[in-house]
């Protein structure tokens, strides 16, 4: 697969990483993460041609872009899973506290 070929693949998987992320596809968007960090080791497996080395920083910095915008939206994610885990482990702790008294 050509270079061209692998950075349209990588932007239409971040592109889909994205839209996981803002439908709370999270299994999905796990996949997809694999998927491309794939490609871009192969992108990178050999040093990038002065040539295109102006082509790949704008790619490089739109693809920084939309993973700082996945990164908080996993963040919010994780936020809200931990919310609720300390709920449940004071409704754990409540419930066994019940169970035991007398």
């Amino acid at each position: 697969m050509s270079n061209h070929s692998l950075w349209q693949e990588v932007d239409h998987l971040t592109t889909e990483i994205l839209e996981d992320a803002k439908s709370e596809e999270w299994l999905s968007c796990t996949e997809r993460v694999e998927q491309r960090k794939e490609l871009l080791q192969q992108l990178f497996a050999t040093p990038v041609p002065e040539a295109e080395s102006e082509q790949t920083r704008v790619r490089i910095e739109d693809l920084l872009g939309r993973d700082r915008e996945i990164t908080q939206l996993c963040q919010q994610e994780f936020t809200r899973l931990q919310g609720e885990l300390k709920q449940f482990d004071k409704e754990r702790v409540a419930a066994k506290a019940y169970r035991t008294s007398p």
